[in-house]
């Protein structure tokens, strides 16, 4: 049997190895200090990543906290089309923390998108990806995926030129979650994962 998920320097280089591989010719993100560090990030870089003022990085930080967070990776990424990718795996003590994490966002994207820009992720357990509507001051067209295997929820923004690529974004969401059911550890964790709750579950 799989030992439990920890959060020594081996599991670390473990969960970092379950992230994607970039897309050909694809290139990191220059790293500066508005874009934040990739590879393996404590709970204060990833609270960074998440709140706009001190108030609210106290905030994520106690949530995180609560849930068990025990660490998370990050690769970063702009393709040859133009497109742009940032993903998190976040791993936590225990199912229901990532659990929390992942519903937590998924229903505060369903609200600020509504149904318009709301869209399962066939073949990719209980993912939902949310889509801003119309381009950002930089021309693009924001999406935001989410979903969870294990007692690892996975937070992905997908941006690209003038127009949606939902395709684009279903492929890498899909991709990301069989790459984290390939591996045992986090396997281990799904096969003993309580169901995402649903509305009215």
């Amino acid at each position: 049997m799989t030992a439990p998920a920890t959060a020594t320097a081996a599991d670390r280089a473990r969960l970092r190895g379950d992230l994607v591989p970039l897309p050909g010719q694809a290139q990191p993100w220059q790293s500066n200090s508005q874009d934040g560090p990739t590879g393996v990030l404590t709970l204060a870089q990833f609270a960074q990543r998440l709140a706009d003022t001190a108030v609210d990085t106290q905030r994520v930080t106690d949530e995180e906290t609560d849930r068990g967070f025990q660490y998370a990776v990050r690769e970063d990424w702009t393709g040859s089309d133009g497109s742009q990718a940032d993903v998190y795996l976040v791993q936590f003590s225990s199912a229901g923390g990532a659990q929390s994490y992942v519903l937590a966002c998924q229903d505060g994207n369903a609200n600020t998108v509504g149904t318009s820009g709301t869209y399962q992720v066939p073949g990719a357990g209980d993912a939902m990806a949310y889509q801003r509507s119309g381009i950002d001051s930089q021309g693009n067209v924001y999406t935001e995926g989410y979903l969870v295997v294990g007692n690892v929820g996975v937070w992905v923004n997908f941006w690209t030129p003038a127009k949606a690529d939902r395709a684009a974004v279903l492929a890498l969401l899909k991709q990301q979650y069989a790459a984290l059911l390939a591996d045992p550890t986090v396997a281990a964790a799904q096969r003993t994962a309580p169901a995402l709750p649903t509305p009215g579950s």
